[in-house]
């Protein structure tokens, strides 16, 4: 249960935002939204702790130009990955209100260091609808803001695969919140890149017809009432409504072609899968209903950092995927 407990306090920070919210200290006042917006500030949110150190891990910040934008990120890959090839890749995206490092205090180091994958933390840019806001945001499909996301991810995909041995059908990339729903815009655009997504409380906000089917993680805590409610609404997608789960669901089984009836099955407490293994090139699509968990990952009671990433990297893209 300590495990389980420190893994929660991690993400809560990841779960911050819903696309709008905003991480402030907890020990100060919540920054309250410009007089112009629609989006509410959480009344308690908490910071992320300091990351962890993966021991011996080599630790990148800097940077690439796209387009006339400067894109900051870090890489976190093995020490011995100038003899590694080839090299899973998985890009994890901050929340709304957020930066890279908070991404890296998720946990995922771990897991990815131990399979000897290379990981990147990608940085957001300001809203430009709301400059004041502390930390940064995805254009994640709910409101343009004129930012190119996808052409970054798009570019560091590109360098990244010049500068380490990575394995072009182990791509993998991860959000939550307003950067589940940014991994998910992602995956539809550059699906003939992208392996798999994994989703935790973010929803799918674009429409996507990708080239390339794309193997799915979803995980939603059933108990978040605010910012995206399994029943759809909420604040996490304004000045959108967010679609129902259940939407989101059927939308990936048609997607990637699934068929057959699904496998249920029991992962802890309140806490059920929802999987398809039957479906396009090899790719399956899952959904975990966290029953006790809110948008924050309160109440979890599994270890989906390391649950999501054993997803992640034993879908890489099939031989015969375009």
């Amino acid at each position: 249960m300590k495990v389980l407990r420190t893994i929660s306090t991690m993400l809560l920070a990841l779960l911050l935002a819903g696309c709008g919210g905003t991480t402030v200290p907890p020990t100060a006042s919540p920054a309250a939204a410009p007089a112009t917006s629609s989006v509410p500030t959480p009344t308690t949110p908490l910071t992320a702790p300091a990351a962890t150190p993966v021991p011996s891990a080599t630790v990148l910040d800097t940077h690439i130009e796209v387009g006339d934008l400067t894109r900051d990120y870090r890489v976190v890959a093995p020490p011995d990955v100038s003899t590694r090839e080839p090299l899973p890749l998985l890009l994890v995206l901050h929340g709304g209100g957020q930066t890279f490092r908070d991404a890296e205090s998720y946990g995922y180091d771990v897991p990815a260091m131990e399979s000897g994958a290379v990981v990147v933390y990608p940085q957001g840019k300001k809203d430009p609808l709301f400059p004041d806001r502390p930390g940064f945001a995805w254009n994640a499909g709910a409101a343009d803001t004129g930012v190119d996301d996808v052409a970054f991810i798009k570019a560091l995909i590109e360098r990244l695969t010049t500068e380490y041995a990575i394995d072009s059908r182990a791509i993998f990339i991860l959000g939550a919140s307003n950067g589940g729903q940014m991994a998910y815009r992602a995956a539809c655009e550059l699906s003939d890149r992208i392996a798999a997504v994994g989703d935790i409380n973010g929803v799918l906000l674009v429409d996507c017809q990708p080239s390339s089917p794309v193997s799915v993680i979803d995980v939603r805590g059933m108990a978040d009432t605010e910012w995206t409610p399994p029943s759809g609404g909420g604040d996490g997608c304004l000045p959108r409504e967010c679609p129902p789960l259940a939407d989101i669901q059927e939308a990936w089984r048609q997607i990637d072609g699934c068929t057959g009836d699904p496998t249920m099955t029991t992962i802890a407490p309140d806490s059920v899968e929802t999987a398809w293994a039957a479906c396009d090139d090899g790719t399956a699509v899952a959904f975990i209903r966290a029953g006790n968990a809110d948008h924050f990952m309160y109440g979890v009671n599994f270890d989906f950092v390391g649950l999501t990433w054993a997803f992640l990297v034993g879908h890489p893209r099939s031989a015969g995927a375009g």
